[in-house]
């Protein structure tokens, strides 16, 4: 892998917005990214909320003016407002914002001063929030040179209505079309956090949607599940999943040889597919980028063919800190792109006074 160069970008959140209710901040639970233009979209997976800033023409880099989104204005969210949608990822596309939930099942934490019948019987409770089955995308719109989300924009044929993935059996039309697969079956059924099921990646390439999955990783291949979702023609606010391909699977798989890391994040370059790849367990690294040459292509040329998917950088992991957690490639005048790096559980250097933190920014190999 090649050696690259960091710089580094500072990220400033309002005061009155970034409280969580476990007590932390923003900074402390970053899990999706995305950008566009001078703007930068960011998810928490402790909240409902998507946030937004906004560059500022100084030097470092600085990303201000933070905007708070709650999601329930623009979609419903299954299990209601206050419930937990454990946001990790987030894409824009065609005028859309798109945003991904882990869809990922929990098992119960029993009390250590319990009865063994009642840890054992806590143990066996594993449970996947509805919440947690979020897939969704938001219009998008400029006003008065700002990035806006609504619930509806453009007029006529153009219009964008928000909307989600249809609700189905065990969570939605996704887990209910996963539930017979030879793959996934069993990983359903599993925590996420067990090598269950756990989605973290979102990267939408025309009307399709690629879904990196954390878990489960199969040996030493990582999976990326491909859907292409549509608004249904008599409720334009759900998204329900077409047929992919000439056959009549409602997706399709896709192994990545990722040396037995699962997938934290994705982000497209061009025609090329960047996979941020980190261990299914909540440890320490290793944490690398990989390239997956084609990935963003059209249908027919997208495949993983022998060589295709090749390391492209080591990215520094912290102990207990500094997790790796989301990527977006950010375009640059000299030729020569980015990738914009924000970590879960930020160690304490990072720290940019009470409401701010510092992300990574590495060149790109050629």
């Amino acid at each position: 892998m090649a050696k690259t160069t960091r710089g580094r970008v500072s990220l400033q959140f309002d005061p009155e917005r970034d409280s969580l209710e476990s007590g932390g901040r923003l900074r402390d639970g970053l899990s999706g990214l995305a950008g566009a233009g001078d703007s930068l979209w960011l998810a928490c997976d402790e909240t409902l909320t998507v946030e937004r800033v906004d560059r500022r023409r100084i030097r470092p880099p600085l990303f201000a003016g933070h905007v708070s989104f709650k999601l329930e204005d623009f979609i419903r969210i299954p299990g209601g407002p206050h419930a937990e949608a454990d946001l990790e990822d987030l894409d824009i596309a065609s005028g859309y914002l798109w945003l991904v939930g882990s869809h990922a099942a929990s098992r119960k934490m029993p009390d250590a001063a319990q009865s063994s019948r009642k840890v054992a019987k806590a143990l066996a409770r594993v449970e996947r929030p509805a919440s947690r089955c979020l897939l969704a995308r938001i219009p998008m719109v400029e006003t008065d040179g700002t990035q806006q989300l609504r619930r509806r924009a453009g007029h006529g044929g153009r219009k964008r209505v928000a909307g989600r993935l249809e609700d189905g059996p065990g969570g939605n039309a996704l887990t209910a079309a996963l539930r017979g697969d030879e793959h996934f079956r069993e990983a359903l059924a599993m925590p996420g956090k067990e090598n269950g099921l756990d989605i973290e990646g979102l990267a939408v390439v025309g009307d399709r949607v690629l879904l990196g999955l954390r878990g489960p990783v199969f040996n030493a291949w990582a999976a990326i599940v491909e859907i292409e979702p549509r608004p249904a023609r008599d409720h334009p606010s759900l998204l329900r999943l077409a047929h992919i391909g000439h056959g009549r699977k409602l997706y399709r798989k896709h192994f990545l040889p990722l040396d037995g890391l699962g997938i934290r994040g994705l982000a497209r370059q061009g025609l090329d597919l960047l996979v941020l790849a980190g261990p299914t367990a909540a440890i320490d690294g290793p944490a690398r980028v990989y390239r997956w040459i084609g990935g963003a292509r059209s249908d027919v040329q997208r495949r993983v063919r022998p060589g295709n998917v090749i390391p492209v950088m080591e990215l520094p992991v912290g102990r207990g800190n500094d997790r790796p957690e989301a990527i977006v490639v950010v375009p640059s005048r000299d030729g020569r792109d980015r990738l914009l790096v924000v970590y879960e559980r930020a160690a304490r250097s990072r720290y940019l006074g009470a409401h701010g933190v510092v992300a990574d920014l590495f060149v790109l190999p050629a």
